[in-house]
């Protein structure tokens, strides 16, 4: 990683080529004398070699895509059936997890849906994992999701009595 030092010392090198190279008329005078007259100015082999590197390197190309990147997600509202079956504490927790990026939106109407489908008159945040097992099928996903369920040494908290 570069410092303000080094880049600097860089930018003196580029500079000095410049002036270097507008004064000279062949390209041999400049083989031959540059870097021995750099080294006399007082810069290190590793400047130069890095400020050559920047000069003759091939230019970076950025290629033009059609495709911008979606940078909202669409907002999820619950309906009443959701708002009835699932506590306001589950509800929350799925939407931190959506919103975080953590479920896709497929996943989430996945893990949404599976709530009316425990035969329980109302599904809370206990049930979370249970939800996550059925609708999730990477077991480091799985785990990465229930994270912050469970506590440092990977004892489930929702459990404890």
């Amino acid at each position: 990683m570069w410092g303000i030092y080094m880049f600097q010392r860089v930018l003196a090198i580029i500079s000095y080529l410049v002036r270097f190279y507008s004064d000279r008329l062949t390209e041999n005078e400049f083989e031959e004398s540059v870097v021995d007259n750099l080294l006399n100015e007082g810069f290190k082999l590793e400047e130069i070699n890095t400020a050559f590197e920047l000069i003759l390197r091939e230019p970076e190309r950025i290629e033009n895509t059609d495709q911008k990147p979606d940078l909202t997600r669409p907002c999820w509202i619950f309906s009443n059936i959701f708002e009835n079956k699932i506590t306001p504490d589950l509800r929350a927790e799925l939407l931190r997890l959506y919103y975080a990026s953590y479920l896709s939106v497929e996943e989430m109407a996945d893990l949404v849906h599976a709530c009316l489908y425990l035969k329980k008159e109302e599904v809370d945040l206990s049930d979370l994992p249970f939800l996550v097992s059925g609708v999730i099928k990477d077991p480091l996903r799985k785990w990465i999701l229930l994270l912050p369920v469970h506590g440092e040494k990977g004892e489930s908290l929702l459990f404890k009595h």
